[in-house]
């Protein structure tokens, strides 16, 4: 497993509350486990297949170009 998958991060917009942040992650990459208990996610995937376990549940999300999917709140 690859300890950091993001090899990129740009910055598109930090302002008024609004973050807007492009990852570039590493191919076959994993992530930790995380939530957000402040924020909402929408995520978008530009390019390739991005897919996303979701804990506690047998769900795997996979997103391909322009499709999306929103994570609210805990």
């Amino acid at each position: 497993m690859n300890k950091n998958p993001v090899k990129e991060i740009v910055t598109i917009i930090n302002e008024n509350g609004i973050r807007v942040i492009e990852f570039l992650l590493a191919p076959e990459s994993r992530g930790a486990w995380h939530y957000h208990s402040h924020l909402s996610e929408t995520c978008y995937c530009l390019k390739g297949q991005l897919s996303i376990d979701i804990e506690g549940s047998k769900t795997v999300v996979c997103f391909t170009r322009w499709k999306n999917h929103f994570s609210d709140k805990k």
